[in-house]
Parts: structure tokens; sequence; C-alpha cells
């Protein structure tokens, strides 16, 4: 696949996301490329986050730099990428299909890698225009959020064949709601939450 079918693609996940990823569930990729593909996004997803970070620390005076964290590192930030993707997949189908739906764990881990891809270039810009202006960074982190649920929502319907964009947006919030509580204490354990002011 050259830069012309991924660019086509691309582009594709923003015109018509449902058809999108009908087609990628119509791939019916082998289970290892699916896994592959997964820990390449966390890979990737992770390099950036560092490299953002180091970004952020040197634009910062010593005194406000963020305090340490396991997410400092690579390899441990990928793991986490990982596991994120890998329980969105989870939760995306399993939820689905208690509400009805048909759609399968595998095609969901497809289509939430995919989503990890397709964020990577517009979290890139996003990044850009906080540098270069800062005084519209909350705008664009706002329109990236925003974003990404739109896809997610777009994929779901087309996971499990749903019709109702709002129940299963409705549904999507319960869900993370839901898992927020369930993983909070494992994220305090690892300690991957900041730290409270004192």
């Amino acid at each position: 696949m050259n830069f012309e079918a991924i660019k086509t693609l691309f582009l594709s996940t923003f015109r018509d996301p449902r058809g999108m990823a009908k087609w990628l569930i119509a791939q019916n990729f082998p289970i290892p490329a699916r896994w592959i593909a997964v820990v390449l996004v966390a890979v990737v997803s992770a390099l950036l986050s560092f490299f953002w970070q180091a970004i952020l620390d040197a634009r910062l005076p010593t005194e406000n730099a963020a305090a340490a964290s396991p997410l400092d590192y690579p390899l441990f930030t990928a793991a986490v990428q990982v596991a994120a993707i890998v329980i969105s997949a989870a939760a995306m189908a399993f939820v689905g299909r208690l509400f009805g739906g048909k759609g399968r764990f595998e095609d969901a881990m497809v289509l939430t890698a995919w989503t990890e891809f397709v964020m990577i270039p517009v979290e890139c810009v996003h990044l850009l225009l906080v540098l270069l202006l800062p005084s519209i960074a909350s705008i664009t982190g706002i329109a990236v959020v925003v974003l990404f649920f739109w896809l997610t929502v777009q994929f779901i319907m087309a996971l499990h064949g749903f019709a109702s964009a709002g129940k299963v947006a409705l549904g999507m919030f319960a869900t993370l709601l839901v898992l927020g509580l369930v993983l909070y204490p494992f994220a305090a354990m690892l300690g991957l939450l900041p730290e409270l002011p004192q």
C-alpha cells in the first residue's frame, strides 16, 4: 500500500466514516495483523506523546515542569496505549452486543486502531497550532476531542448496525463513565494520575 492509497483511505474516513468502517470490517484481516496494527499505532502514539512532553518541558520554567511520571517512558506509555485500545475495543463490542448489536471484538479492535491512526495527523496539527498560536489551543483541543468522539460513534454504528447516533453517543458516554470508575484505582496504583496540589 503506497502513500496515495493511505491518503485516500484517510480522507474517506472523514467523508464517509461508516462506509470506511464497513470496508475495514469486510477486509477480514488475519488476527496477527490486527494485533500488529494495534501495537504499531500504540508505539507511534507513545512516541508522539513523549516528544510533545519534551517540547513542553523545554518551554516551561524549571519550577513549573511536571513531576516525574511512568508515562515519561515511551515503552510504558506504548503498553498503556495497547491496553487502552484493547479495553476500548472490548467495551465497544460487548456493550454494543448487550443492546442488540452484532459486532465482533476482532472488528472493534481494527476500528479502534484505525481511529487512533487517523487521529495522529490531526493531533500533530493541533500540537503545531498550540506552539504557533497558543491563544487558540483550547478551541483546537475541543475540536480534536469532538472529532474523535464523532468518528467513534460512526464506527460503532457501522460495527453493530445501529441507526441512532444519539443513542450510541449516550451509550458511549455512559460506558466511559463506568470504565473510568472501574479503572481509576488501577490508574492510581500505577501512578498515572496527576498529583493533587497540597
